[in-house]
């Protein structure tokens, strides 16, 4: 693909953000570009090491007194060639988020394990093409603290008042059974020379867990779908743009997030490289107004083998009045073990 064809193909894209709609519930992570594998599991071996791990946490809306809205997120993955130009792709993955006031919490680890297609190129030429699927099995739990929560049962109508002493009427437990969760993605990308693009969707929670609290209680986990896209566009032999976004769709909710990330590099044997960018994101309520929850901005420090990101999302809108205009600090870290040439695919810049 040349270069008129990626920028033809990034302007198609911000204009799907513009004209499309999405909802997701799920914990969200700003930073999706850092961590791929969190939101859809072809992204598993997709990197050029020979294995990679990525941890991000995600802490928000501080400025609710007594109140926890914290993610953390873990993946390690990494691949085995097959054939000439395909791999054998797997890792696991593990979550903790935490939320609200009665700290309700959700612990998940699981395994992923995918396939890398080549469908053209190879090492000699510059241009190449993969389609990757990915799979993750998981086994989660939720928990919570019911005695941090009052029923209308315990509310005294002659003091006006909670009296956390009645009984509350509710057969609640402390915790869920622990539960399957099943998720399943596709990937394609292009890479050709410093440009390059890529086009994912997945679909999450395909077998919709029992995540109820009461005893035989029966509460079906939404499923929730995203569609991500992006690339690579050099603009000289240093600086490049990585325009992209992503878009999720989980029961009545919705949210859709789309930026740039401008990087510039000193292309050196021990590269060197800064990222700055920034992001915008739209939700749509259960009520079906769309609004703009937050604005973020992003740094990313590239050294060698590692990154550093540091971004914070400013709360806008409806958000900004309980949140005192104060959003999301959100931190990750990656680690790529160096490839061997010989077995090292090429692969997009996220």
């Amino acid at each position: 693909m040349k270069v008129n064809k990626i920028i033809t193909l990034t302007l198609g894209l911000f204009l799907s953000i513009c004209l499309q709609e999405v909802k997701a519930q799920d914990a969200l992570l700003s930073q999706y570009y850092n961590n791929p594998v969190y939101n859809n599991p072809a992204f598993t071996g997709v990197h050029t090491g020979r294995f990679r791990v990525v941890a991000s946490f995600r802490d928000q809306w501080n400025a609710i007194s007594n109140t926890t809205f914290r993610t953390s997120n873990i993946n390690f993955d990494m691949r085995s060639k097959i054939g000439r130009g395909d791999f054998l792709t797997y890792g696991f993955t593990g979550t903790n988020d935490q939320t609200g006031n009665a700290n309700l919490t959700y612990n998940a680890a699981g395994v992923n394990l995918g396939y890398m297609k080549q469908l053209s190129g190879n090492r000699a030429r510059r241009t190449s093409q993969y389609l990757t699927g990915g799979i993750s099995l998981s086994m989660g739990q939720f928990f919570t603290n019911p005695n941090s929560l009052w029923f209308s049962n315990q509310f005294n109508e002659q003091s006006t008042s909670v009296d956390m002493s009645l009984d509350n009427g509710e057969n609640l437990n402390s915790s869920t059974a622990f539960f399957p969760d099943f998720t399943a993605g596709l990937l394609y990308y292009g890479v050709e020379g410093e440009n390059s693009y890529y086009f994912g969707a997945a679909a999450h929670h395909l077998n919709r867990p029992n995540i109820s609290m009461y005893e035989n209680g029966n509460s079906r986990r939404y499923s929730r779908y995203a569609i991500q896209a992006g690339g690579q566009i050099a603009i000289s032999n240093t600086t490049q743009l990585l325009p992209s976004f992503i878009w999720n769709t989980q029961g009545p909710s919705s949210a859709i997030t789309g930026g740039l990330n401008f990087r510039y590099s000193n292309r050196d044997w021990r590269e060197l490289a800064i990222r700055m960018g920034s992001y915008i994101s739209f939700a749509k309520e259960v009520n079906s107004n769309i609004y703009l929850p937050w604005v973020n901005a992003a740094f990313v420090m590239e050294f060698e083998n590692m990154f550093f990101g540091l971004s914070y999302d400013i709360s806008m809108n409806a958000l900004a009045v309980p949140t005192d205009s104060r959003g999301a600090f959100e931190l990750s870290i990656g680690y790529t073990k160096p490839g061997k040439y010989r077995v090292k695919p090429k692969c997009p810049k996220l």
